[in-house]
């Protein structure tokens, strides 16, 4: 078949693309001063400062080793010996801290207009990619919270990054082409119905 299924290369990157930047907390866009917007930097606050329902020990454990390789990997680049007399790079505190240090640099989120965009395209982007990557096809739920980003974007001003073109145009592209191609039993129809033998 032309087009790239799940089993392909390109089928494989355009389930995997998107949730690894999610997972590693890239930016989806930049704001004037320079902050950046993480889907999961953005649902960590949220859950951090939603007193009224405190997390338990295992939504706890569950969160930290979801923004683990985030932190780890910019702690990773700004540690020695990448950078000249960084600091030593400890897991044990990342691990401990991981909810603390995905959230340090979220204060100017709150400034923006039309939050209730950024957290459910944020919390859509998310379970989008999970659901895309174990229905092993992109997931409509993984558009729908592009398309409330990018709204969130356009009315904050934000600038998005060559991260979000991606997490838009691999899903499109993909479905667009399961669209345009025929379906095998579809196709397959015709030689079977004239091999039929006709009756009386």
């Amino acid at each position: 078949s032309a087009r790239a299924g799940p089993n392909s290369v390109m089928g494989l990157f355009t389930l995997l693309l998107p949730l690894l930047f999610i997972l590693t907390q890239s930016p989806l866009a930049f704001a004037p001063s320079g902050g950046a917007i993480s889907p999961l930097q953005v649902i960590a606050t949220t859950l951090r400062e939603n007193q009224d329902q405190p997390l338990g020990d295992s939504a706890k454990t569950a969160l930290r080793a979801v923004l683990f390789p985030g932190n780890l990997l910019r702690a990773a680049l700004s540690s020695a010996p990448v950078v000249a007399d960084g600091p030593p790079l400890d897991t044990a505190d990342l691990w401990e801290r991981s909810l603390e240090l995905a959230t340090a640099r979220t204060s100017a989120y709150k400034s923006f207009d039309h939050q209730e965009l950024l957290a459910a395209g944020s919390w859509c982007v998310v379970f989008g990619c999970v659901l895309s990557l174990v229905l092993r096809r992109p997931h409509v739920l993984l558009l729908f919270g592009i398309a409330m980003l990018g709204a969130f974007f356009a009315l904050n001003g934000l600038m998005p990054t060559v991260q979000f073109a991606l997490c838009l145009a691999l899903p499109v592209t993909d479905l667009s082409r399961a669209l345009t191609q025929p379906q095998p039993a579809v196709a397959a129809a015709g030689p079977a119905a004239a091999a039929r033998p006709k009756r009386d």
